[in-house]
């Protein structure tokens, strides 16, 4: 099973039944696509720049992991990340890195209940506990980088 969801494309053909009449669909063909992955892609070439920049004013040479948050809402598929990561490594003081990433869950503000309160999926936005709809959302749409880990040279020699 691909870790991602396969795309529909259905193409249609408008035919005309008679004249003056409204055309009607046929459907001509089913095609399952695989959606690329230029959204992750872009987005790890991204971390990657970032990372690498960081990494050079710290005058570290090789990274071996990076630390990333990522909220459920922040539209990024994590399997799909990972993936690319690799793929933005390459050459670069990231390559052969590990990409950790910590999935962070939506917590809204509810003003009912005063507090911040977690919710169970991204279906509803209404507090768990009173029922009252929230749009204050205070985690979930995170994309950051915490930290990077290296090896230390002169603790190594």
């Amino acid at each position: 099973m691909l870790p991602f969801p396969v795309a529909r494309l259905t193409i249609f053909s408008l035919k005309p039944r008679r004249a003056n009449a409204r055309p009607e669909k046929q459907v001509v063909g089913v095609q399952e696509e695989v959606p690329t992955l230029m959204h992750e892609l872009s987005i790890a070439y991204s971390l990657v720049r970032v990372a690498t920049e960081a990494a050079q004013e710290a005058h570290i040479p090789q990274v071996s992991a990076v630390h990333l948050r990522l909220g459920v809402l922040a539209g990024v598929v994590k399997e799909s990340l990972l993936f690319s990561y690799d793929i933005a490594a390459e050459n670069t003081p990231l390559a052969g890195s590990q990409l950790i990433i910590e999935e962070l869950p939506v917590i809204i503000y509810c003003p009912t209940c005063a507090a911040e309160q977690t919710l169970p999926g991204i279906q509803s936005f209404r507090c768990p506990v009173c029922g009252q709809p929230s749009a204050q959302i205070v985690q979930g749409k995170e994309l950051q980088i915490i930290s990077l880990e290296y090896a230390d040279a002169a603790a190594l020699a």
